[in-house]
C-alpha cells in the first residue's frame, strides 16, 4: 500500500508538459480508439457533426475503433490488424474502464489481496498504454491521449456500487495517462476530472446511466465538447457588428456593418433606424443544434459560450425594446443595451438552427449505423483470440456458437447473444452496410447554410 501511494504521489508531483492538441485539419482522418464507451460512439459523431456544420466541405472524417470490453492490452493486439488499416492521420486513445478492474474496488479499504490486484492492474495498464503509444508513433501517426471518463460511485442507481472504482481507481489511471502524455510530449484531453466533477455536482442526472459506467446522451455530448475545446475550437459560428449611429440626426438611414465568417447585403431602412432596419445575412457556417441533451449539458458546462456563438451586435439604437426577426419570424426580444452587447442567434429558432436540427437527424442515423457494424470487429476479436480463420465465414460462425455456449451462465449472456446474432446478419452484407454509412456521411457533410433576412424592429 505504501509503495502504491508513493508511486502516485510522485506522479501527481510531476510537472505535466503534455502538448495541446491542435484543431482538426481539412481532409483529416481521425480514429477514436478505445473500449465500449468509444464502441457506443456517441461523442464521435457529435464531433463529426460539429466539424461538418462549422467547416462545410472540409472533408474531415471521424472513425470509430471502439470495442466493448477492451483494454489497452487488447488495443495493442488490434492496432495492426484493425486500426492501422483505417489509415488514420491522427489517433485519439481512451482506455482504462476495463483495465482498472473495478471489481477490486468494492470497498474504500481493500484487503491485502485486493490491493495486490489493484497494483498489478495499474502496472499492466501503464505498460500497455506506453506500448500502444509507441506502436502508433512508430507508424508516424499523430497521437492524442484521453484520460478515461469516470465511474459513477456518487449517484443512486441500480448497479452495485464499487465505492472506490473512480477515486482512487480510475483517478490513478488518469494520472498514468497524464504522465505518459508528458513523457512523450503527446496531445492530452482531460476527461476524467471534469466528468467526475459533474457526477458529484449533479448525481440526479445519472450521466453514466444505470450501470455507473457508460455515458448516456448528455454524457457523450459533454465528452465531445471537452474534446473540441481541447482541440482549440473557438466556438464562433459568425459575428455581425452593426453601427446605426449617425452624426446628422436627419440622416438615419446609414448602416455600417462589419461581418466575420458571414456576408451581409441589401440593408434596408424603411423610415429610420430608430424604428427598425433589415439586412440579408449569409453565414459561412451552421450552428450546433440545440437538442434536449444540449440543454442538459448547458447546465453543466458552458457549451454555448465555448462552442456555439453567432453574435449580432447593434450599436447606436435609442433606448427601448426591439424585436429580432429571421425571415419575418420573431426569434427574440431585446433592449437597445442588450443588442449593443450582442445577441447570440446560434441558439434561436433561425433557419440555420432549423437546418442544424435536420443535420442532427442524419447524424443520429449515421451514429446508429456505424455503432451497429462495430459488432463485426468486436466478434472478430473473439474469433481471432480462438485462432479462428476470418476468411472462412462458416468457421467464424461455429467459433462464435461455441463461445456463446461457454457464456451461457454469465451476466452478459443476453448482450453476447445479441452481438453474435448481429454479426451473423451483418458479416455477409458488410460491403453494403459500409456503403450505407458512407452515403450517410456524405449526406451529413452536404449541409450548407443559406441566406436569410434579419430584421430589427422597435416594439
Amino acid at each position: 500500500m505504501k509503495k502504491l501511494l508513493l508511486l502516485f504521489a510522485l506522479l501527481c508531483g510531476v510537472m505535466l508538459l503534455a502538448e495541446t492538441p491542435v484543431c482538426f485539419a481539412p481532409g483529416e482522418r481521425v480514429v477514436f480508439f478505445g473500449d465500449s464507451i468509444t464502441h457506443g460512439g456517441g461523442y464521435i459523431f457529435h464531433i463529426q457533426m460539429f466539424e461538418d456544420l462549422r467547416y462545410p466541405g472540409s472533408g474531415m472524417v471521424m472513425l470509430n475503433a471502439g470495442i466493448s470490453g477492451d483494454t489497452a492490452a487488447g488495443g495493442c493486439k488490434r492496432w495492426g490488424y484493425e486500426v492501422l488499416p483505417m489509415n488514420p492521420d491522427r489517433v485519439f486513445v481512451m482506455f482504462g474502464m476495463n483495465d482498472v478492474g473495478i471489481s477490486f474496488y468494492k470497498t474504500a479499504e481493500p484487503t491485502e489481496e485486493e490491493q495486490k490486484k489493484r497494483q498489478n492492474n495499474l502496472t499492466n495498464y501503464a505498460n500497455n498504454q506506453k506500448r500502444l503509444a509507441e506502436m502508433i508513433l512508430k507508424e508516424g501517426k499523430k497521437l492524442v491521449l484521453m484520460t478515461p471518463t469516470a465511474y459513477d460511485q456518487y449517484g443512486e442507481v441500480k448497479a452495485d456500487n464499487k465505492v472506490a472504482a473512480n477515486e482512487p481507481g480510475l483517478a490513478n489511471c488518469a494520472e498514468i495517462v497524464r504522465q505518459l502524455a508528458a513523457e512523450k510530449n503527446l496531445g492530452l484531453v482531460e476527461l476524467h476530472k471534469p466528468y467526475t466533477e459533474q457526477l458529484k455536482a449533479h448525481p440526479e442526472l445519472h450521466l453514466c446511466g444505470q450501470d455507473r459506467v457508460h455515458p448516456q446522451g448528455a454524457g457523450h455530448l459533454l465528452v465531445a465538447a471537452l474534446i473540441l475545446e481541447a482541440a482549440g475550437e473557438d466556438g464562433m459560428v459568425a459575428e455581425v457588428d452593426i453601427d446605426v449611429t449617425s452624426k446628422e440626426p436627419a440622416i438615419m438611414n446609414r448602416i455600417d456593418i462589419v461581418s466575420r465568417n458571414a456576408r451581409t447585403s441589401d440593408a434596408t431602412v424603411p423610415e429610420s433606424t430608430a424604428k427598425g432596419f433589415s439586412f440579408k445575412y449569409a453565414p459561412n457556417a451552421l450552428p450546433f443544434p440545440v437538442t434536449p441533451d444540449y440543454k442538459t449539458v448547458e447546465m453543466l458546462y458552458p457549451i454555448t459560450e465555448k462552442l456555439n456563438r453567432e453574435i449580432i451586435r447593434v450599436k447606436g439604437l435609442p433606448q427601448g425594446s426591439y424585436v429580432l426577426k429571421a425571415d419575418g419570424v420573431e426569434i427574440a426580444t431585446a433592449t437597445a443595451e442588450e443588442l449593443a452587447k450582442g445577441v447570440n442567434i446560434a441558439i434561436l429558432a433561425t433557419p440555420s438552427q432549423k437546418k442544424a436540427r435536420e443535420a442532427a437527424v442524419v447524424k443520429q442515423k449515421l451514429h446508429n449505423a456505424a455503432r451497429l457494424v462495430r459488432s463485426v470487429p468486436y466478434m472478430n476479436t473473439v474469433i481471432l483470440n480462438r485462432k479462428g480463420n476470418l476468411d472462412n465465414m462458416e468457421e467464424c460462425f461455429q467459433v462464435l456458437d461455441k463461445w456463446l455456449e461457454e457464456k451461457a451462465n454469465t451476466s452478459n449472456y443476453t448482450y453476447f447473444q445479441y452481438q453474435v446474432k448481429t454479426y451473423k446478419e451483418l458479416r455477409p452484407v458488410m460491403a453494403e452496410k459500409q456503403q450505407e454509412i458512407e452515403a450517410l456521411r456524405k449526406q451529413l457533410a452536404a449541409f450548407r447554410p443559406e441566406p436569410f433576412v434579419i430584421a430589427v424592429e422597435a416594439k
